[in-house]
């Protein structure tokens, strides 16, 4: 395994330091990833408003519609039972999703992140520290899954106070140089266009988007899932 020296840097809310994960992280950087997945609740609801919003137009313009030419407790109950039901499917499925991801998240690669990361030839984690306090952690995998020479970046999350600090950025960069030592020729990655942040940050970093498909989940939903990669050589 590459040996990782730790980068330091300076900001306004102090020194921040970016090292290899430490199994004593292991709480930290869950609590980084529960904190970042509180989040996609908003975000999903801020994407499907308007999906939902065109729904609420069709009931409530065909209530009217039917009210016009005949009135009817029963029509009236009807429509606003299924615009009730509309609102908590609304809410419900961002909810139900968020819960979903993590679910399957602390299953697969956060269940033991040293396990996952820091024991196989090619993979890391590193972390960032601001006063000593761990904000910000990002990994990088490879396993039978990917082609050879491919990498992928997973858990790319900064903790919200301490973004637009160039943690980020330099989480990114060691990633990078990382996988330059370690001979790979691309870095793959996917996020949902729920996150616009990520997905400006990762084309301002020279990601190319290579495909776009649609978010799977039970209910319609306009959240696409972005696909993006880095060619290092």
């Amino acid at each position: 395994m590459v040996k990782q020296h730790a980068f330091t840097k300076t900001t306004e809310l102090g020194e921040v330091r970016i090292r290899s994960y430490q199994n004593s992280d292991q709480e930290l950087c869950l609590g980084i990833y529960k904190n970042a997945l509180k989040e996609w609740p908003g975000r999903a609801l801020r994407v499907d408003f308007k999906r939902y919003c065109m729904y609420l137009t069709v009931v409530m313009v065909s209530a009217l519609v039917t009210l016009a030419f005949t009135w009817s407790a029963y029509i009236c109950g009807l429509y606003f039972g299924i615009s009730v039901i509309t609102v908590v499917l609304y809410f419900g499925n961002a909810y139900y999703n968020a819960w979903k991801i993590s679910d399957a998240s602390l299953k697969a690669d956060l269940k033991n992140i040293g396990k996952t990361y820091m024991s196989s030839a090619g993979c890391h984690m590193w972390v960032a520290e601001c006063n000593r306090k761990v904000v910000g952690m990002v990994g990088l995998l490879h396993n039978e899954s990917h082609e050879p020479g491919v990498a992928e970046l997973y858990r790319m999350y900064v903790l919200s106070f301490y973004r637009r600090m160039g943690i980020a950025r330099k989480l990114l960069e060691r990633l990078v140089s990382y996988a330059r030592e370690q001979r790979y020729h691309k870095i793959i990655l996917n996020t949902t266009s729920s996150h616009k942040a990520a997905l400006g940050f990762y084309k301002k970093s020279g990601f190319e988007l290579t495909k776009v498909l649609p978010f799977e989940q039970k209910l319609p939903t306009d959240i696409e899932l972005n696909y993006f990669e880095l060619h290092l050589y």
